[in-house]
């Protein structure tokens, strides 16, 4: 006996292949749409959290403006129990030559790992480690230099480094969107790893923080949330007496430095004074001597013209003893002849006086006595002249003697004077020498006292302008540079929002379809179930063949969704999602419970219904089983009782009305199985078109400048002179002072803080540059000092209307604001004032700190060169580019533009199954109806037209339903999928109301060829003997 209901469970599957593969599709469909997005963003939440673990990413960092101390220090390490620490430092350069900006990271020892794609980490000074998106412009050994903003406050030991490897940070994921720098262009376009020893600053940049009891958490789940809040709420209330005495100690620190550049500065300018004071002195000593020696020279030309007439007097004297030379020596020989006469008669005339006695006569010698007295006194006379031409000759020899000396003396004197003219020539030279390079060491000296006065000044500007310096504690998703990991965490919620609306409506669409088709195929059976309990089998086994057609249909459906659910949308959605991260693949992972969930609800679509309807059946005799059902009872329908319209309908239309209403459960399903195939068409189109028009909507009609640029809190009068004078170059087509602050604030209900941006212009609008408008009627909002503008995103997150107030807390002051409008927003959180709403609410003068900039060339390419001059400037703090937000719009966009189409994808293939099976279950139900039709000679047109304008009609009316329920299901993803920063424009365009209708008619006709071609093969006579 069992043979036989085996051989006809067989056959039904035979006969039936059809329904049977309409059932499988539906529920493959059903089963892959829930799991794959049921899966799709756990996969992702599993596999980057996997990843963060492997590489022990960081889950809170503490950041101070000023950096963190040793006091800091201390007192974080005191703060961590159970979990770990890593203190570590980061500076942004750019790279010489190319502009590119680029933040170096000093390499981790345990935290926030940076994952080895090649080459190997630094490990000495000098070598570097580039991030990936660098790999096709470098190659490992090329050298690349680091170019600092400010070289006075270097952060770096060296600038040129060799590339020893290419890196993936795990704390900047993205690839396009890694967040603002100080440095380039104002956005940051990669990183670097170096050794700690490259930086030299004494302070660190960072502080890591791993704990222990979020380590075995998903960090996409409220418990990790939850606990991080904990953390980082006891980390910000540890370091909230910190401000303060950093503030001092750095005050302190910098006066210190103020005091001994005052005292280097002192020290330089008495340096110079005596050194001015050393060369005037040697000036003079050289000017003395000079004066000396002029008189020495002058004495010694009076001496040596002395000398010259001494000499021509001599040598005139000594010519003229020269003239007499012989007449005095003949005078000699002839005195010396004279001189032996005269002796001879003196020596005669004593002889004879002698002789003569003492009494002789003696008168006799008188004469001789007389001549020998003249002659002596001749000879005398003689020899006085010969003496006086003796001493005459030996005063010449005297004074000869004395020229020669003073001749000697002379030369020595000019020997010695010359010898000072050349020593004083060569001290002269060298004083000149040493007096140009005073010179040039004194301009210097003059720039570099000038400089460090300047300095001075501006230190001691910055003394007065210190502000209490804020301690961030960021997470993950807030970090700089974390927006891939909050891009990231928010597209896999997204994903996981929409899977709780999305997927359940297309599987009770398909469940509905396939309940119908069950419980139609129970009752195509009915005479088969007859005969079977005619033959001695059981209700039970009769029923147990309807169960098996259920299951195997379901099960096989549901089978291969599940497998195509788990792996196929998984890896098609998650690798466009993460294109644009440097994670690796996510894994893919199958998760019974959701298998199971899936395989339940198929069977309770497809068996369930068959064993409900087969047991009801069962329950009358086998003789009525063997019977054809009776027909319901016939009755009036709606449009009967409405003489003047019916009276009026062809027979074919009343015909088409009576086969509505007298096939109920058919027309309702056929309506539900349409509109619920065009509601997830239109959802999912309209949140494809919602997502499409954001970014040109933000950035063209609403945002029309192209960069915010921000001044420093302190800026010199030459500072603003270069940043007014690049504000009025010909790049830039106009510009908008305006007070800017980016307020970060706690939300309820949100899991991250919100960055609120305060904008405060001088004027009662933003005039071209930011259009303010309310998005539901159009109407432009005025700012006035009754209240604020906030963005439409923020109003709908903090529950706010026009005419509430909230806090925003503002340099330091909580207020209350009034809103007075809501504008239009789509990217990021807006707060608009005029200033003297500022001042009436904060109780102070507001002066701008920031330029809204437009620019005449907006291609990126010129925002990016210009936005870098900017960035040049000394009194410029950064530049916040539309393009980096255009980016981050772009990547979200993007990526639930991929869900978008999945979906629809699967829309259109459940409305092409769900039309093809109700119109085969109306061709099966009605085949005796439509030969015998075609029998009375109906054509082949009009016998397709006789049954498919049922199909029509019913269609129409379920597009009509099924965009009103797509309506409030795009509303419904609106509200939950994007982040809580970006809002989707509401507005749907004309092509998504169009495309559902024409999908689902383009269906239609296909399907109505198909029809036309199966009546035309009827075989009438075959179709008429199976009446019974």
């Amino acid at each position: 006996m069992k043979k036989t209901l085996n051989k006809s469970i067989v056959k039904a599957f035979i006969q039936c292949k059809g329904r049977f593969i309409s059932i499988m599709l539906l529920m493959m469909l059903g089963s892959m749409t829930l799991i794959g997005l049921k899966v799709t963003g756990p996969d992702i939440d599993r596999g980057s959290d996997a990843y963060f673990e492997r590489q022990r990413l960081l889950d809170l960092a503490v950041i101070g403006d000023y950096g963190l101390d040793k006091d800091d220090t201390r007192e974080l390490k005191g703060l961590v129990k159970n979990g770990d620490l890593e203190f570590g430092y980061f500076t942004d350069a750019t790279i010489a030559k190319s502009g590119s900006s680029i933040r170096a990271f000093s390499k981790p020892k345990f935290i926030s790992k940076f994952d080895l794609l090649s080459g190997r980490f630094p490990d000495k000074k000098g070598e570097i480690a580039l991030g990936s998106t660098y790999m096709d412009k470098y190659k490992l050994g090329d050298r690349i230099e680091l170019v600092e903003k400010d070289q006075d406050k270097s952060q770096l030991r060296d600038s040129k480094y060799t590339i020893s490897g290419f890196v993936n940070s795990s704390e900047i994921i993205s690839k396009s969107a890694m967040g603002n720098s100080s440095v380039g262009s104002g956005s940051l376009d990669g990183y670097c790893l170096i050794t700690e020893d490259n930086f030299k600053a004494d302070t660190y940049t960072i502080a890591r923080f791993r704990f222990d009891d979020l380590r075995k958490i998903s960090s996409s789940s409220e418990d990790y949330f939850k606990r991080l809040d904990y953390h980082k709420e006891r980390l910000e209330k540890a370091l909230a007496d910190n401000p303060r005495a950093r503030l001092d100690t750095i005050r302190s620190k910098v006066e210190d430095d103020i005091n001994k550049g005052k005292s280097k500065i002192r020290d330089a300018e008495d340096k110079l004074k005596q050194g001015e004071t050393s060369l005037n002195k040697a000036q003079n000593t050289i000017n003395q001597k000079k004066a000396e020696l002029k008189s020495a020279s002058y004495r010694l030309e009076s001496s040596r013209k002395t000398l010259k007439n001494a000499k021509l007097s001599l040598d005139r004297s000594i010519a003229s003893l020269d003239s007499q030379k012989d007449q005095v020596e003949q005078a000699r020989n002839k005195l010396a002849s004279v001189k032996a006469q005269l002796d001879a008669t003196k020596k005669d005339l004593d002889h004879k006086s002698e002789s003569l006695g003492p009494d002789g006569d003696k008168s006799q010698l008188q004469p001789a006595y007389e001549k020998y007295m003249t002659g002596l006194r001749e000879y005398e006379s003689g020899m006085a002249r010969v003496a006086e031409y003796d001493r005459a000759r030996s005063v010449i020899s005297s004074k000869e003697g004395e020229y020669r000396r003073g001749m000697a003396q002379y030369q020595a004197g000019k020997s010695k004077i010359d010898k000072g003219w050349y020593e004083i020539g060569k001290g002269q030279k060298e004083l000149d020498s040493k007096r140009q390079d005073y010179i040039v060491e004194k301009e210097k000296a003059i720039k570099e006292i000038k400089d460090a006065k300047s300095d001075l000044s501006h230190a001691q500007d910055l003394v007065n302008g210190l502000i209490l310096p804020k301690y961030t504690v960021y997470t993950r998703r807030t970090l700089p540079g974390g927006d891939g990991i909050k891009t990231v965490q928010s597209t896999s919620m997204g994903i996981n929002k929409v899977s709780d609306v999305f997927p359940l409506v297309l599987y009770l669409v398909a469940a509905l379809v396939t309940i119908t088709t069950m419980t139609r195929f129970v009752n195509e059976e009915r005479n088969n179930a007859g005969i079977l309990k005619a033959l001695g089998y059981t209700d039970r086994d009769v029923i147990k063949k309807f169960a098996i057609y259920g299951l195997f249909a379901g099960g096989s459906g549901s089978l291969l969704g599940s497998i195509l659910g788990m792996y196929g949308i998984p890896y098609i959605l998650s690798t466009s999602l993460l294109a644009d991260t440097t994670m690796p693949s996510i894994g893919l992972y199958w998760d019974w419970r959701i298998v199971a969930l899936a395989f339940i609800c198929s069977m309770m679509c497809s068996v369930v219904p068959a064993v409900y309807i087969a047991n009801k059946e069962l329950k009358e005799t086998t003789s009525q089983l063997l019977l054809p059902k009776p027909p319901s009872k016939g009755s009036k329908i709606f449009l009967e009782r409405l003489t003047f319209v019916w009276s009026r309908m062809s027979f074919n239309h009343k015909v088409t009305a009576r086969n509505i209403f007298r096939y109920k459960q058919r027309m309702l399903m056929t309506i539900f199985g349409v509109a619920g195939s065009v509601a997830l068409l239109f959802a999912g189109l309209g949140i494809a078109s919602s997502i499409n028009g954001v970014k040109d909507r933000q950035f063209k009609d609403i945002i029309r400048y192209d960069a915010l640029v921000s001044k420093e809190d302190r800026v010199t009068k030459d500072e603003q002179v270069a940043i007014d004078k690049l504000l009025r170059s010909k790049d830039i087509s106009g510009y908008l002072p305006i007070y800017a602050e980016t307020i970060s604030q706690k939300v309820e209900g949100k899991s991250d803080p919100q960055d609120i941006n305060l904008m405060v212009s001088p004027r009662d609008d933003f005039s071209e540059y930011i259009v303010l408008k309310d998005r539901k009627n159009s109407t432009k909002l005025d700012l006035g000092q009754d209240g604020i503008v906030v963005s439409e995103k923020l109003a709908e997150i903090l529950k706010l209307k026009v005419g509430d107030s909230f806090k925003l807390n503002s340099q330091d002051k909580n207020c209350n604001l009034k809103v007075r409008g809501i504008c239009e927003m789509y990217a990021g959180h807006f707060v608009f004032m005029d200033s003297k709403c500022y001042s009436r609410v904060y109780g102070k003068l507001v002066q701008p700190n920031s330029y809204l900039v437009s620019m005449k060339d907006r291609s990126p390419k010129n925002i990016k060169e210009v936005t870098s001059r900017f960035m040049n400037l000394k009194g410029v703090r950064g530049v916040g580019q539309n393009t980096n937000v255009i980016s981050q719009v772009d990547i979200i966009t993007g990526s639930l533009t991929q869900v978008m189409l999945v979906l629809t994808v699967m829309s259109l293939s459940l409305a092409l199954v769900i039309l093809y099976n109700l119109t085969n279950i109306n061709l099966d139900e009605r085949i005796r109806e439509l030969s015998t039709v075609k029998v009375l000679g109906f054509l082949n047109k009009e016998v397709t037209m006789y049954i498919y304008r049922e199909t029509i009609i019913l269609s129409l009316i379920g597009i009509g339903f099924g965009i009103f329920m797509g309506g409030i299901l795009h509303k419904i993803i609106l509200n939950s999928a994007p982040p809580d920063n970006i809002m989707f424009n509401p507005s749907i365009g004309l092509f998504v109301y169009i495309a559902p209708c024409i999908a689902v008619v383009g269906i239609l006709l296909v399907l109505g060829f198909f029809v036309n071609h199966i009546l035309k093969k009827l075989d009438m006579l075959e179709a008429l003997k199976s009446v019974d």
